[in-house]
């Protein structure tokens, strides 16, 4: 937001307007449609006046303009000879407290600038149009000390509803003498971090996403999680990461297994980890993995849950998940996405 007061001793002593101007381009850019905009408003904080006559002095009422197109100007050299105020119309007026924010609705004119082939920027006046030789301050971008006395433009979405995703394949691998063994039509699937391969388990997650085709990022994505079990109730930490593999899940499933898996290098482009303390269910953050994913035009998602070392060392305990074979639907996995 760029703010830049005209100096009424330019050529007028008795007038003097605020100018701010907002680049909308980069709202254009973010994704989100008009119509998800339900407010939006313009804040600002009046610090006081300097009045022109002290003994008829009351609160003075501002106009607030918007400006018509995208005018271009530069707060360096705007002065009161080349003055913008007759190109905007009023959207409002506002009587401000001292040492206040104050704020005026122009939802209808900034929605209207974004449906605009062009919009670049939105550019508002204010100017108290009564001749009081009044002289007042608004907080600018340059000279306040917290952030709410900073000019902005405010905007309220109407929410979008998370979407929720079961899992192509949800199973886990086990090596040692078990390394063929599958588990793909289990109820849970086992973690657990162990000496030897032989007890070692791991989980493996792989998700199809629909409806997302075209973006490149999501707002919030979260691996939801149901713990039915933790060997001898310990508080367990495990580490999930994001892998490249992606297997076709109708053969897959009930085929994947330790030997078969073809494991990521040591280092896995991406990890998070968590703790379970108790049974019930746990959430990840995973945005930024998909968000990476997304940014390559892919649409498949896999994880693979893994025990955390404690000191160096394995926890030899198991942590056990519930299923998308899970006789109950709270329980089963879930990748839920924000857009």
């Amino acid at each position: 937001m760029e703010v830049y007061s005209i100096d009424p001793n330019d050529s007028n002593s008795n007038r003097s307007y605020s100018y701010l101007r907002c680049n909308l381009n980069s709202m254009k850019d973010n994704g989100i449609p008009v119509s998800k905009i339900a407010r939006v408003r313009l804040k600002f904080y009046y610090s006081g006046t300097v009045p022109g006559s002290l003994s008829q002095f009351v609160v003075p009422t501002f106009d607030v303009r918007i400006l018509d197109g995208s005018p271009a100007w530069d707060e360096s050299t705007i002065t009161w000879n080349n003055n913008l105020l007759g190109l905007g119309t009023s959207v409002g007026t506002f009587t401000p407290g001292l040492y206040t924010q104050a704020q005026i609705d122009v939802t209808s004119q900034v929605k209207n600038r974004l449906t605009a082939a062009d919009p670049k920027s939105v550019t508002f006046a204010i100017d108290e149009p009564a001749s009081t030789k009044n002289l007042s301050f608004f907080g600018s971008r340059e000279g306040v000390s917290s952030p709410e006395a900073m000019p902005y433009l405010e905007f309220e979405y109407v929410p979008d509803q998370p979407i929720s995703y079961a899992p192509e394949i949800d199973t886990y691998l086990r090596g040692g003498s078990f390394a063929e063994q599958t588990y793909g039509t289990q109820t849970t699937m086992t973690m657990k971090d162990a000496f030897q391969n032989e007890f070692e388990r791991d989980v493996f997650l792989q998700f199809k996403v629909a409806n997302l085709a075209g973006r490149t990022s999501v707002r919030q994505a979260t691996l939801q999680l149901y713990v039915t079990n933790r060997e001898q109730n310990a508080t367990i930490p495990f580490t999930v990461r994001g892998e490249w593999n992606v297997y076709d899940a109708t053969y897959w499933e009930p085929r994947l297994n330790w030997a078969k898996y073809r494991s990521n290098p040591t280092n896995p482009p991406w990890r998070v980890t968590g703790t379970a303390t108790q049974n019930g269910i746990v959430e990840l953050d995973v945005t930024d993995w998909l968000n990476d994913r997304l940014s390559q035009s892919k649409s498949v998602f896999s994880f693979m849950i893994i025990g955390t070392a404690s000191n160096g060392q394995p926890i030899n305990r198991g942590l056990d998940f519930a299923t998308k074979e899970n006789a109950d639907l709270a329980k089963r996995p879930q990748l839920i996405i924000v857009p």
